[in-house]
């Protein structure tokens, strides 16, 4: 997986990585709402 991630690291790692931060953040923001 860290072989393939350093292969395929230039825009569709990128693009999930951040895709996943926003997931991330949305579900944090989420959870403070009441």
């Amino acid at each position: 997986m860290t072989s393939q991630n350093l292969t395929c690291q230039t825009s569709s790692t990128s693009t999930i990585d951040i895709l996943v931060t926003m997931n991330s953040t949305l579900a944090h923001f989420l959870n403070m709402v009441p």
